[in-house]
């Protein structure tokens, strides 16, 4: 009897030994598949991954592993950007089984991040804001990697700023988190997330500490010497350049004023190029700033650059490039109606005397049009007081090397074959200005 219970026993222990080794080698498989799926999907060769993914999935002697839940992950990430409405369900309801499992806390952490992304692109702040907090409360010591709770961080300060109407305090944000981010060097692009975090939150916060803010954007700076490559540090650097510019643009909380510094900074973020409106905020406190210097030309050359500066290059709320550019324009009025411009009136002159001795190059240079459509009547109509006469030669004169519609100077403009009295530089401009010209055109 002895002896057939530990017979028994003894084939119980080798049973669960071969299935511990058994699970073993299929976790080993499955993780080695995830990282071939990874790879082929980093390399671009999207329907392989995805096959790889969809695979493991499928079998049933991947399931329990932290690989299948990683496979499961990664699917339902693609799909949750994917127009197509199954998919995306499909992609909520597999994070939503992600976020209840405990076998990997890493992709546990990242679903809920993802979800709190989504909540946060729909202004959902709250719930995004728990999610987040779901995720920082994690044992993050079972993690492989804590990238995912750095961004945590981040996102959280992020919409904290968004959401706060009055000064920030060190109690609302945990500042002693985005500065262990920003001394990690591991992941670079967090690294430099939290020292611009860092920087605006001690230019904007209550405790505003302006040394500490140059200090974080200079790091910033020297990082991105190192790492020229990064996306995420090229598509911010006008902004730190910016942010740079005004802390020496102003005196106080531990920083001087230096004004050729803040003009230094400025130069190099109106400089930038990227989707950000920061360089057209940079072109007008340039001109703002020599204004107040007294160098007129410097400032109307700047001033010109903000109204020039492209409304549609970024696809969010273009309310402050309206508004900045509105600005500009009372400026430039202002700067044009206290200072008489020489060479502008000679040029006006010109005009007066002779019709064929003007050079539509002079045009383009003293940006006659664009004073003349660009700045308020009140001011126009002042500039024009002296030749009160000439008026309609001006208007002729302008119209002849300015497309009508968006009001370009150029050379190579092309006039309307009907009337023969006004210029565009493209047939959609022509189209869109034709409701406007269309009655003037056939009277003519």
């Amino acid at each position: 009897m002895h002896k057939k219970i530990s017979v028994l026993l003894l084939s119980l222990v080798l049973y669960a030994n071969l299935s511990a080794m058994q699970s073993d080698k299929f976790h080993k498989e499955a993780k080695k598949l995830l990282k071939k799926a990874t790879t082929y999907i980093n390399a671009g060769k999207q329907k392989k991954g995805i096959q790889l993914l969809k695979n493991i999935i499928a079998s049933d002697c991947y399931k329990g592993t932290e690989a299948y839940i990683g496979a499961q992950y990664k699917l339902a990430r693609r799909r949750l950007y994917s127009r197509n409405y199954r998919e995306r369900t499909w992609a909520i309801s597999t994070l939503q089984e992600i976020i209840k499992q405990d076998i990997s806390i890493y992709f546990k952490a990242n679903a809920y991040l993802d979800i709190a992304l989504q909540l946060k692109s729909v202004n959902n702040y709250s719930e995004a804001l728990n999610c987040l907090q779901k995720i920082l409360e994690l044992d993050r010591s079972k993690a492989s990697k804590q990238d995912v709770w750095m961004e945590a961080e981040l996102h959280r300060t992020k919409i904290i700023a968004i959401r706060s109407k009055i000064a920030l305090t060190c109690k609302d944000i945990n500042i002693k988190g985005l500065e262990a981010i920003a001394s990690q060097n591991k992941y670079k692009t967090l690294k430099a997330d939290a020292l611009i975090q860092l920087g605006l939150f001690y230019i904007n916060a209550k405790e505003r500490n302006h040394k500490k803010s140059v200090e974080s954007f200079m790091e910033f700076l020297t990082l991105s010497d190192k790492y020229p490559q990064n996306p995420f540090i090229q598509e911010h650097i006008a902004m730190v350049y910016f942010q740079l510019g005004y802390i020496y643009n102003f005196d106080g909380y531990g920083i001087e004023k230096n004004t050729k510094k803040a003009i230094n900074y400025y130069r190099q973020a109106s400089r930038c190029k990227g989707k950000s409106d920061n360089p057209l905020a940079a072109n007008y406190y340039l001109g703002t700033t020599y204004e107040q210097m007294g160098e007129t030309k410097q400032a109307i050359r700047y001033l010109h650059k903000a109204l020039d500066f492209p409304d549609n290059i970024i696809k969010a709320d273009t309310t402050g490039i309206e508004r900045i550019k509105k600005q500009a324009t009372l400026l430039l009025s202002k700067i044009y109606s206290d200072q008489p411009r020489k060479e502008q009136y000679k040029f006006f002159e010109k005009i007066q005397n002779n019709d064929k001795e003007i050079n539509p190059k002079d045009l383009v240079k003293h940006n006659l049009s664009k004073l003349y459509y660009k700045v308020p009547q009140e001011v126009k109509e002042e500039l024009l007081q002296k030749y009160q006469d000439e008026k309609d030669s001006l208007t002729k004169i302008i119209s002849r090397f300015t497309c009508a519609s968006c009001h370009q100077t150029g050379l190579k403009l092309k006039k309307c074959s009907r009337c023969r009295n006004i210029s565009y530089c493209s047939r959609k401009c022509q189209v869109k200005d034709w409701p406007k010209h269309k009655e003037i055109c056939r009277n003519s």
